[in-house]
This record gives structure tokens, sequence and C-alpha cells, in this order.
């Protein structure tokens, strides 16, 4: 293992440390993306309903989290146009 490689993992480790086992888990899911991929890069349909429906519902919860208390149920009805 390089030098580099060696500190970005003490990095990753000391990241992953303090996140519970279900954000632990999507962090290995999508270095393994990012492993599988030529490129280093993903596109999103490499990801699973399932995968998508998870990164959108963490969102939403970090969203939530970082604006508690906040009504956004009246941005449903603005609908950007050709969207239904």
């Amino acid at each position: 293992m390089t030098a580099e490689l060696t500190e970005l993992t003490a990095e990753l480790n000391a990241v992953v440390a303090g996140l519970p086992p279900e954000r632990v888990r999507q962090v290995l899911n999508f270095a393994r993306i990012l492993t599988h991929s030529p490129t280093g890069e993903i596109e999103m349909g490499e990801l699973t309903a399932e995968d998508k429906r998870a990164i959108a519902q963490s969102a939403l919860r970090r969203f939530d989290e970082e604006h508690p208390g906040e009504d956004w149920s009246y941005l449903r009805q603005i609908t950007p146009k050709g969207y239904k």
C-alpha cells in the first residue's frame, strides 16, 4: 500500500468510525461501485431502484435535520413546466 493510500485509508476510517452501521454500509456500497467503474465515476444507471430510493430518503432526512420544524409541503404545488 502506498503512503497516500495508507493516509486516505486512515482518514476514511476516522470518518466512518462515527457513522451508524446503515451509513457505513452506504459508504461501502458506494466504494464498491467506484471500484468497479473504469473511470472512477458512477452513473445513476448503475444504481438499483432501491439504491436511488435510499439515497433520496437519506438526502431528505438530512435536509429535515438541517431545517427542523420547517413546513415545505407547499412546494409540492410548485411543479416545473413539463413535469407532473
